[in-house]
């Protein structure tokens, strides 16, 4: 598949995300879909049981593996948990990883 027909199946089916590098920020778009659970929520555990935390299924260009780096989607800020290069053959085609929501600064 060339470049420009990924581009252009995720401009049609996917979102518009706002990537952001420390001061810098870059609009993409990106495939987001909320990871769901059997009961619809999506528990993790912690030291005082099962918290329910979202969590989003990306597929996308952009390597968000780097450090200081998150990503705005529908007014929220979002990190990577897990982020995989996908290749066909010898070629990289896109990047999929879960995204967890980010902690604001200062908490």
């Amino acid at each position: 598949m060339t470049l420009g027909l990924q581009q252009a199946i995720l401009q049609r089916y996917g979102q518009e995300i706002t990537v952001h590098t420390g001061e810098e920020t870059s609009q993409m778009w990106a495939f987001l879909q909320p990871v769901r659970e059997i009961n619809g929520m999506s528990p993790l555990p912690t030291p005082l049981g099962m918290e329910r935390q979202e969590r989003l299924r990306y597929v996308g260009k952009a390597d968000l593996s780097q450090d200081a780096l998150w990503v705005e989607w529908q007014g929220q800020g979002y990190v990577p948990q897990v982020m995989y290069p996908i290749f066909v053959g010898q070629k990289l085609s896109h990047y999929w990883g879960i995204l967890i929501p980010r902690e604001e600064e200062g908490t």
